[in-house]
């Protein structure tokens, strides 16, 4: 794939590099005095689409150094989705699922495993609500309404040379109404199948130089009906509801100055199924975040902009539940032998209790371990058969076990003994970030933007850490973008980043735009970036406490005589295993044309190396958390969207990605297989979204069309298809502007689950309804 993009970079240079072509002999003589601000320039007659994101410089689509799909407003409207994640489907090589154990709903670029969010970062305003204690990206936790939105900004590739550390396979950059475009009240009610029930308020107004906009909604939903609902019978408890207020406000300090100040508090409540047979009750969640942000812009003159912005943050998530396990589980000698051997400790922690006495095996195994009449090379055998896999036991283990079985009195009685107790996975989350930004036009050939920043990240939970770890990130950044000649733009930039839990590192990235029109250009990009382990991965002590009052069962006549013990399994840090930062190195060749403002066009070819990849979550019974794990990925994207006429629109996109990925680590079990299948299942080869779009003064309709066909080759998942229609009538109601709209989506594969078991629709239609008013 290298030596492809090669190729097309060297026919694209004898091609295009030295045009003479009489359009753009003018190009770098057009007006840049708008550099700053969000209205589009216009160019021989033509708007030009601008972004943002991809460096930080405002620049045409046709000069930016990378692949960027923008998604308006307007789109938005007449998608008629009512989350974040269902807009990405529109996306190319954007994939969509929903993780196991946790309910929340993954996406990811190209590849990745469904249950983690690790490698996409997600700006809102600047504001980054990439958690940093558990790397995720819970979407129910943002207080966001989707009818806030203005524009969405996804950068698709690597952009840690801007961004930072995280910024690893992409970015989605959520950009909100500006509070003086979101003046008067709209309030909407919505409902639908699942149990959707969503409400939003929102109002804007004046004060003199200030402007801002109050924002409260509440949704909810029963999330998946699963196999059994049509019988009645929904016990999947994978609903949610979620309540939030935001305030933001924009104060015009001089002609040129201005602050902006933002603010949220977000509760709620998202059903957790139960996992494993320990859970007596659902380990639901209840969350609350609050957020308060604030930016200064100065603009000294027409080539130079100074920012300073600044942003608190605090996620707290109560996650409580029973459990009920073996005392024996709770024994400290256990923990000792976990340490040394972890498979030999689960025989004697979750076998010997539940077979003692019922499996001839385990009877034989305790027998023999404390008559002294079984070897080490025995019991190995033994206990590998039992198994089905390879464990080998020590003299040391054989005898740590006979003391733990010798200590307990009634062997007979007691070693079967269950005690009933609570735990949580409680975590409380702060993030304070400052960043200082400098944009300077040098020349007319020649701008950069760099900056400062300081980041603290910091995470409480007694479960996760035993306490409160902490992480300190300080970053400088600088891109430039430099018109090397009227038909060649080189883009290069680079971010430095020093943190306390994790090595320094340097993200470049080097792309050329040649310029054969002045809205049609070829662009080469070489980009790397990193993903930083979390807090988790990098300052692990994770074990469960385990409390049991009184009026549990086994309280007051455990054979320990305790009321509160840990559970035997931990993960802690190993210093010699000390994670690495994930890598990723992504070549691209791509090419960008708009046709007369009623076709743009955007076609790359690529292949990303991905290198020292930790594939799996950090779980208590994780063996060994590693980075023992590539993946190389080659294919293509496009995307067509534009506008017939003023009324009708579409929207094309086409992702051909196909991956390889290589476990480097310890192959003699099945962990290898597994994780190689884990990081392919979100993804699809071959993927297509479409979408016609129509609107009026009377009506408003898109049908849209989506299809994914078999995941990898290692799946047994079906091809995935799916039509939906929206339909928006805007009527007027004593005297109020008003609209109701109508959503549906078919699924023409009803019964078949989307990434695990539980997730599946009894029902091939989903469907709601929205009553809207303006006054």
């Amino acid at each position: 794939m290298k030596k492809v993009l090669l190729s097309l970079i060297i026919s694209c240079v004898s091609q295009a590099a030295f045009s003479q072509d009489a359009d753009l002999k003018d190009i770098n003589e057009q007006d840049f005095s708008d550099d700053f601000g969000w209205e589009e320039d216009s160019m021989l007659g033509e708007e030009i689409p601008m972004v943002l994101t991809a460096s930080r410089l405002k620049q045409p689509k046709a000069e930016v150094p990378a692949s960027v799909t923008v998604i308006s407003s307007e789109q938005i409207k007449l998608w008629g989705v009512r989350t974040l994640p269902e807009l990405m489907k529109f996306v190319p090589g954007m994939f969509v699922g929903h993780g196991d154990d946790e309910n929340n709903t993954s996406v990811a670029y190209h590849a990745a495993n469904p249950s983690m969010m690790r490698r996409l970062q997600v700006l809102v305003d600047g504001r980054s609500v990439y958690k940093s204690a558990i790397a995720n990206v819970v979407w129910d936790d943002i207080p966001l309404a989707i009818e806030d939105i203005e524009r969405i900004e996804v950068t698709r590739g690597p952009n840690a040379v801007s961004y930072g550390a995280n910024s690893y396979s992409g970015i989605i950059n959520i950009l909100t109404h500006h509070p003086e475009d979101s003046l008067g009240t709209k309030v909407s009610m919505q409902r639908g199948s699942n149990g959707v029930r969503d409400i939003y308020v929102s109002s804007g107004f004046n004060i003199d130089n200030t402007s801002v906009r109050l924002s409260m909604a509440s949704k909810s939903d029963e999330g998946f009906d699963g196999k059994k609902a049509e019988s009645g019978d929904d016990d999947l408890r994978d609903g949610r509801r979620h309540d939030f207020i935001t305030a933001s406000l924009s104060h015009q300090i001089s002609l040129e100055s201005t602050f902006d100040f933002q603010l949220g508090y977000k509760e709620g409540d998202t059903e957790v199924r139960k996992s494993s047979e320990l859970y007596q009750t659902a380990p639901d969640k209840k969350n609350e975040n609050a957020y308060v942000l604030g930016r200064w812009q100065h603009e000294f003159d027409e080539n130079h902009q100074v920012s300073v912005k600044g942003y608190w943050q605090k996620d707290e998530t109560q996650q409580q539940f029973t459990a009920c396990v073996p005392t024996l589980s709770l024994d400290p000698k256990l923990r000792e032998i976990y340490r040394l051997n972890p498979e030999w400790a689960d025989v004697i922690g979750l076998y010997m209790p539940g077979g003692y006495g019922n499996n001839n095996d385990i009877t034989n195994v305790v027998n023999g371990i404390l008559a002294d009449a079984v070897t080490s090379e025995v019991l190995s055998r033994r206990v590998s058969e039992l198994l089905d896999q390879s464990v080998v036991i020590t003299d040391i283990e054989v005898g740590l076990a006979k003391q733990l079985l010798d200590s307990i009195p009634d062997l007979e009685e007691n070693i079967s003994e269950t005690v009933c107790g609570q735990s949580n996975n409680n975590i409380a989350e702060q993030r304070i970030d400052l960043e200082w930004q400098d944009t300077m036009r040098w020349s007319r050939d020649l701008r950069t933007v760099a900056g400062l920043s300081y980041r603290q990240d910091s995470a409480d939970s007694v479960t996760f850490f035993k306490g409160r770890v902490n992480n300190e990130t300080w970053r400088a950044f600088i891109n430039a973008e430099y018109h090397l000649h009227s038909s060649l733009i080189i883009n290069a930039g680079a971010m430095y980043e020093y943190e306390t839990k994790n090595q320094a590192a340097l993200s470049p990235r080097l792309a050329f735009n040649f310029l054969l029109a002045p809205q049609q250009s070829a662009r080469f990009v070489i980009s790397q970036a990193l993903r930083s382990p979390d807090l988790l991965e990098s300052h692990p002590d994770y074990s469960y406490s385990i409390s049991y009052p009184t009026n549990l069962n086994g309280s007051d006549n455990n054979y320990l005589s305790v009321s509160k013990g840990d559970f035997y399994m931990e993960q802690g840090r190993d210093d010699e295993k000390y994670l690495k930062q994930e890598e990723i190195t992504s070549y691209e060749f791509g090419y960008y044309q708009t046709f007369k403002s009623r076709l743009e066009l955007d076609f790359k070819i690529f292949y990303e190396e991905l290198t020292d990849l930790i594939s799996e979550p950090i779980t208590l019974n994780s063996r060994s958390i590693s980075n023992d794990n590539e993946m190389y990925i080659d294919g293509a994207e496009l995307q067509l969207n534009g506008h017939y006429n003023a009324n009708h629109s579409y929207w094309l996109t086409y992702s051909y990605v196909n991956t390889d990925v290589n476990y480097t680590g310890d192959t003699s079990g099945e962990d290898g297989y597994d994780i190689e299948t884990s990081e392919q299942l979100l993804s699809s080869q071959n993927s297509v979204s479409a979408s016609w779009m129509y609107s009026s003064q009377n009506w408003n309709l898109s049908l849209s069309y989506f299809n994914q066909d078999t995941r990898h080759q290692r799946s047994s998942s079906k091809p995935y298809e799916r039509f939906q229609i929206n339909i928006i009538k805007p009527f007027v109601f004593f005297g109020l502007n008003a609209e109701i709209k109508y959503y549906m989506q078919h699924n023409r594969q009803p019964k078949v689950p989307l990434n695990y078991p539980n997730q599946i629709h009894s029902s091939p239609n989903v469907f709601y309804g929205q009553l809207a008013i303006e006054f």
